[in-house]
Order: structure tokens, then sequence, then C-alpha cells
């Protein structure tokens, strides 16, 4: 029976808070899923490597938002004001 080899790593990159990311592989033989495994992780690690931190990574469709770190968030006060003032920036 073909298996699907799939890599994932949970990473601290640019933000407060951990992301998720998930490789799939084409389904392989049982006696071919480690070698397969190690190809995806190195896949995964290289494109992660070779990222910006602050930036979504490319190539990757985002599933579920993370949250925002505290220096992402705007405070009320802040928002406030930009509606107030109409500045939209």
């Amino acid at each position: 029976a073909a298996l699907v080899p799939v890599a994932l790593r949970v990473v601290l990159r640019g933000a407060q808070f951990p992301e998720g990311y998930v490789r799939v592989g084409p389904p392989v033989a049982a006696a071919e899923l480690p070698g397969a495994l190690a190809a995806l992780l190195a896949e995964l690690d290289a494109d992660l490597l070779g990222s910006d931190p602050e930036a979504p990574l490319a190539g990757y469709l985002r599933l579920v938002p993370g949250r925002a770190s505290r220096s992402d968030r705007v405070d009320w006060p802040s928002r406030l004001l930009a509606w107030l003032t109409g500045d939209r920036a």
C-alpha cells in the first residue's frame, strides 16, 4: 500500500507565537517512506531558512491565522485616534 509522507515543523520565526508548517509529498511505497520524509523535511527547512521571518512563507497556504505579537497589535487609544483623524495608513 502507498503511504503519503507529511513533513511538519512548528517554529518561532519573527513573531511572538509559534507557526506551524506542513508539506505533503506524493504517495510512496512503505520502504521509501523514511527517505521521502527526510527529503520533505529538508525542503521545508530550506524554505524556512531562506525566508524573511517577518513575512508570510512564500508558497504556503495559511489555513489558520495566528495571533499578532504584542508589538504588532494596536491598542484602543491608538485605534481611536486613527479613527478620529481619518488616518488609515
